[in-house]
């Protein structure tokens, strides 16, 4: 005999494979996940230096037969395939009710249908959305294999918008809030068996090694400068006390 749990509450910590959840009310919860990945959500937003290559992404973007992204992408997410997803370049515009866009740039294969008939002429740019991995990354410059012969080149604007919507609890924090759908015993209703998990990350996610290091302020600049040419003249000093 089980009942059924839906609560809300804030993260007090993770690990282990549990997560420790307290409510609004004072209530405490030790959460252990028996969901599937489709009904695992973790969402919030990410500093560019928080990418790394294997990270799927998904963007829309103008892109030409040289797999060429016309400019700088504003936002980007970072992502988990979910139903309806496709991996892949695909046009936009010519998706429809029950049907996915079809993919561009493929060699045809005997096992596949016939290729949708282009709206656009071969050098035309086109709208394009993308769900890809990243390669590589660095300097807001992204490598993608998206699937096709040649991997496309991004560049992120310099505050370009990156969200974060995986099935994947290894980014949660402490101070996460948190939304659960699951079961627990009767006689021991702080454990539950959480079936629909979904954490929003309270603060941005960054690479805490690769944050760069405050610019020196001016007093900073101006105190250095100072004591520079204090240690100078101490030195000044002492080869005048040797000469003597």
């Amino acid at each position: 005999m089980t009942e059924q749990v839906r609560a809300a509450g804030t993260i007090k910590d993770a690990g282990m494979g549990m997560l420790h959840v307290v409510g609004a009310s004072g209530s405490q919860w030790l959460v252990k996940l028996d969901a599937q990945p489709q009904n695992i959500s973790f969402m919030g937003s990410a500093e560019e230096n928080w990418l790394q290559p294997g990270m799927l992404v998904r963007f829309n973007g103008i892109m030409d037969r040289r797999y060429k992204i016309a400019e700088p992408l504003s936002s980007l997410s970072v992502i988990s395939m979910r139903p309806g997803y496709m991996f892949g370049i695909t046009q936009e515009g010519l998706a429809t009710a029950g049907n996915e866009a079809p993919k561009l740039f493929e060699d045809p294969k005997p096992e596949r249908p016939a290729p949708v008939k282009k709206t656009v002429s071969a050098n035309e740019p086109m709208p394009v959305l993308v769900i890809g991995r990243i390669a590589s990354v660095k300097g807001g410059k992204l490598t993608i294999d998206a699937g096709t012969a040649k991997q496309l080149k991004v560049e992120l604007q310099e505050k370009a918008k990156i969200s974060v919507d995986v099935a994947d609890l290894s980014w949660a924090r402490a101070g996460d809030k948190i939304e659960i759908e699951g079961w627990a015993y009767p006689q021991q209703k702080m454990n539950v068996f959480a079936r629909n998990v979904t954490v929003t990350a309270t603060n941005p996610l960054v690479n805490e090694k690769k944050r760069p290091l405050p610019a020196a302020k001016d007093d900073d600049k101006e105190a250095e400068k100072k004591d520079t040419e204090k240690k100078d003249d101490e030195k000044d000093d002492e080869k005048k006390e040797a000469d003597k």
